[in-house]
């Protein structure tokens, strides 16, 4: 599953009322963050 399909679950829950404001902004900087660090490794593996 990408991380635009879990942003995507990370949103619905909020907007079901699942999750708070607080844990949802909290998964949402991480998940950018994660994005982030995957996007920086791929770089340097693809300039070898």
């Amino acid at each position: 599953m990408g991380p635009l399909m879990k942003w995507y679950q990370i949103s619905l829950a909020y907007r079901l009322g699942h999750l708070g404001k607080e844990p949802t902004d909290q998964l949402t900087d991480l998940a950018i963050e994660t994005c982030k660090v995957l996007n920086g490794l791929i770089r340097s593996l693809r300039a070898g």
